[in-house]
């Protein structure tokens, strides 16, 4: 069954409406606000597994107006905390261990970084770019 990319483990919080893309948060830099980069660890996750055992294949496609590096890290539900009604990263964001995808500006379709790669247990994807500008789209299935 095709489903919706959440914010919580819960399932109940949707990320974003299926195929509308979403901006990937870029790097906080020299000129970015306080709020700015406080938001980060927030709007990083794009999705959260359920709790329960069972697993979600997740699809994501980037695409970009300029060239940039997009990040995508899973992180254990251990490294998460509740924000309000989203999840938030409990430390700042590495991209040490993350999968690193190079983007060329303006491909003529979106970029998949994920194809069925299987989460479960509250585990969540994180997303995060170098260059301001990259959306990202998705939907999970599920087992």
């Amino acid at each position: 069954m095709k489903d919706h990319l959440f914010w919580n483990d819960l399932h109940n919080q949707l990320r974003i409406a299926q195929g509308i893309p979403q901006p990937v948060p870029a790097y906080p830099n020299i000129n970015s606000t306080a709020q700015e980069i406080l938001d980060f660890t927030t709007d990083t996750i794009f999705h959260v597994a359920n709790q329960t055992g069972s697993k979600e294949f997740v699809h994501i496609f980037v695409s970009s107006p300029v060239a940039c590096t997009i990040f995508v890290r899973v992180i254990s539900s251990s490294m998460l905390t509740a924000n309000g009604t989203k999840t938030r990263l409990t430390n700042w964001p590495s991209t040490v261990d993350a999968m690193t995808f190079k983007i060329r500006p303006n491909q003529p379709s979106p970029i998949p970084v994920l194809q069925g790669y299987v989460i479960g247990n509250g585990a969540a994807v994180s997303l995060m770019t170098t260059a301001a500008g990259a959306k990202a789209f998705g939907f999970i299935v599920k087992e």
